[in-house]
């Protein structure tokens, strides 16, 4: 089986390309090309208004942000696969006891892509400390998203994102109480086998969440699926894990 290639680091040069129409006549779409003075790839056709932002500056802006509000933070995941990119940064100071010796603190993630398909901005989710596994809890959370990015209106839009970022600890707060009510439900096998087919898991990912359950309440099954999907480091996993965390957390 021939592997397919690597992406390359998500810090390479990019640049914006005007694209011809096969007459010759200018397009009103631009093409997002990576190392456009090397091995030149092209990532995504957006429009002539498409603001394209830098993995660089992704990452700048969110270290401006965490610096000018104080926050304490370490670097903990990136996810890059050659158009899509998420830069994770823990917040351990922001964090929370779902049960004695089990606690959660939030995330800071920085999103952003070169295919459109990702909106420029912040979403704060959440890690479980004792196994780094991720929950997605942005709906629950919070985040924000950049429209001005390179206008004047781009540092209002960074004190209202600092405003968001100070907050995400009392937001966690908020949520705590529904994280430890999952410890008090248990799970029967019928249940975990309803909740593998309305979230529509995989197979194969069935088959190591159900090996991965620390015990039998919703807590128990919850932890196992989302450190399943983490491990994956993919995005269509984050996704799963976001809908994971729809399913266990969100009023029924």
């Amino acid at each position: 089986m021939i592997k397919s290639k690597p992406p390359p680091s998500p810090f390479v040069p990019v640049e914006l390309q005007p694209l011809r129409r096969t007459n010759g006549d200018p397009s009103s779409r631009m093409a997002v090309v990576l190392n456009p003075n090397d091995d030149a790839k092209e990532v995504g056709v957006v429009s002539n208004e498409y603001k394209l932002v830098k993995n660089s500056d992704v990452v700048q802006v969110a270290e401006d942000l965490l610096a000018n509000t104080g926050m304490a933070f370490n670097d903990h995941q990136t996810l890059w696969n050659g158009k899509k990119f998420r830069q994770r940064y823990l917040l351990s100071q922001t964090s929370g006891e779902v049960k004695v010796g089990d606690v959660v603190a939030c995330t800071l993630d920085a999103v952003s892509s070169y295919d459109g398909s990702t909106t420029f901005g912040l979403e704060f989710n959440a890690v479980r400390l004792v196994c780094a596994n991720g929950m997605m809890l942005s709906f629950m959370l919070g985040g924000f998203r950049f429209k001005h990015w390179g206008s004047q209106n781009f540092d209002r839009e960074m004190r209202v994102a600092a405003r968001q970022l100070t907050r995400v600890g009392d937001r966690l707060h908020i949520v705590l109480p529904t994280l430890t009510e999952l410890t008090r439900k248990r799970m029967k096998r019928a249940d975990i086998q309803r909740f593998f087919a309305e979230i529509n898991l995989p197979i194969t990912t069935q088959a190591k969440v159900f090996n991965a359950i620390e015990d039998d309440t919703r807590w128990g099954v919850y932890n196992a699926a989302t450190d399943v999907l983490t491990k994956q480091e993919k995005f269509s996993s984050e996704n799963l894990n976001r809908r994971v965390s729809q399913y266990f957390l969100s009023p029924n």
